[in-house]
């Protein structure tokens, strides 16, 4: 203690007289008072905290968690600007905390560019949420995204001299190399067919894959396409689907095979629902 006062104390912010939405769920509590010290809710108390430090008024407003975006891409996508260019990575970043997401997960950028944002936002140097981040997209030869990337996005035609592809076991070691070096938060595979007809990243070789990468230590996003591939990326150990799946019968007898596997699932329903 100095000055008579508990250390935590010095540096605590109480949010005063504010509703409460907490993280397990249920309905908003009434006026409370939550005394933030450092980066923990240190307690959530009626009206009255005793804490000598500037109060922040909540009357009238709701404090809640800071939403998770599951599946962004930081640098490859934007909201068109009124001049028709995109937002930059920095601006979309300051849009996601001022929507109060605090916590972003890239779905495929690359590695040094994101690590090096991931650093600058931790130490506060730029605005944005908390980032986790993988490298580029683990796919088949010549699969997905690479085809729609060549139709849709300028300079796609660079996706199949970047992305990482694999083509047989061989392979499988040479693409999870570079995620080893570049110390990732979890790996990308993609397995999907977009448009159809087009090359799609071999079942087997994606179970393989998700193996491998689970047994070096990674945790696993798969974009599976197909309700059957989805599966088998589940039972094979991923960690999480970047999608629900958009072909297929998704069955009772699959969904649950989803749900005993222990996979997570990001639905990005929104995303499908913009598709013809």
């Amino acid at each position: 203690p100095v000055g008579g006062e508990p250390a935590w104390l010095r540096n605590a912010r109480p949010f005063v007289d504010i509703d409460v939405v907490n993280g397990p769920g249920g309905p908003p509590q009434p006026p409370q008072d939550v005394v933030v010290a450092g980066d923990r809710i240190f307690s959530i108390a009626p009206p009255g905290a005793q804490v000598n430090a500037r109060k922040i008024d909540g009357r009238g407003k709701t404090l809640l968690p800071g939403y998770i975006d599951a599946h962004a891409h930081v640098s490859g996508t934007g909201v068109p600007a009124k001049d028709g260019s995109g937002m930059t990575t920095y601006q979309n970043l300051e849009r996601w905390l001022l929507a109060g997401v605090t916590t972003v997960f890239d779905m495929s950028g690359a590695a040094p560019e994101m690590s090096d944002l991931a650093e600058r936002l931790d130490d506060y140097a730029i605005a944005g949420p908390r980032l986790f981040h993988t490298h580029l997209v683990i796919t088949g030869k010549g699969a997905h995204p690479i085809p729609i990337s060549r139709a849709l996005v300028p300079n796609g035609a660079l996706a199949g001299l970047v992305l990482p592809q694999v083509e047989d076991d061989d392979d499988i070691a040479r693409v999870l190399d570079d995620d080893d070096e570049y110390l990732v938060d979890y790996v990308k595979i993609a397995i999907d067919r977009m448009p159809k007809g087009t090359p799609q990243l071999e079942r087997g070789l994606m179970e393989r894959l998700v193996r491998e990468a689970k047994k070096r230590g990674h945790l696993v996003f798969v974009h599976a396409g197909d309700v059957d591939d989805a599966v088998a990326a589940a039972e094979a150990g991923a960690t999480a689907l970047a999608h629900l799946p958009w072909r297929g019968e998704l069955t009772p007898e699959k969904a649950q095979r989803l749900q005993q596997s222990g996979v997570v699932v990001v639905t990005t329903i929104a995303m499908w629902d913009t598709l013809p």
